[in-house]
């Protein structure tokens, strides 16, 4: 049996286990609007399962986020370290 239901894809509350922060990340950046955008159009044409949605999210993070243009956590390491180097050599 095959059960459908429309899904709010910006609702963090939707999303469980890696995914949760991956959405809490895009809420924060203000990115939510894109977000849906983005996955309308990876889905073009699909239905997708809840299920394939939140792995999307949970495992393509980094994908994601460079569609986005959400700096991901080494990004924003090395941005800061090179801040940090630029200060202490000024």
């Amino acid at each position: 049996m095959e059960v459908r239901d429309d899904v709010d894809v910006t609702d963090v509350n939707n999303f469980w286990q890696g995914a949760v922060s991956t959405m809490e990340r895009i809420k924060a950046e203000g990115k939510l609007d894109e977000w849906e955008s983005f996955v309308t159009d990876y889905y073009a044409g699909e239905t997708p399962r809840l299920q394939d949605i939140n792995d999307l999210l949970w495992f393509g993070r980094d994908d994601i986020y460079d569609s986005l243009g959400i700096k991901n956590e080494d990004e924003e390491d090395e941005e800061f370290d090179k801040e940090f180097a630029k200060a202490i050599l000024s």
